[in-house]
């Protein structure tokens, strides 16, 4: 918290936030994957790194229909589809 003070007469309090990047993101694994979960990645992690970490794909699981090259953020959810 900040507080300005002009010439005595008026006194203003700010708050100042500060953003600063995550060390990690957290993101949901689901569907055909072999240990589903949630995963700890580092940021710029993309959706081939969050199921190689959950263990890869079930063989009833096929990733044909996801984007693995698709950048993931904090809270995102990769859920590998049935064949």
């Amino acid at each position: 918290m900040v507080e300005v003070s002009l010439s005595g007469l008026l006194s203003i309090q700010l708050l100042v936030y500060i953003a600063l990047p995550l060390s990690k993101i957290r993101v949901r694994v689901t569907g055909h994957i072999q240990h589903p979960g949630s995963y700890y990645l580092s940021p710029g992690s993309r959706a081939v790194d969050a199921v190689q970490e959950a263990g890869g794909v079930t063989e009833e699981g096929s990733v044909d229909f996801i984007n693995l090259a698709q950048k993931l953020v904090d809270g995102d959810i990769v859920n590998v589809p049935e064949k």
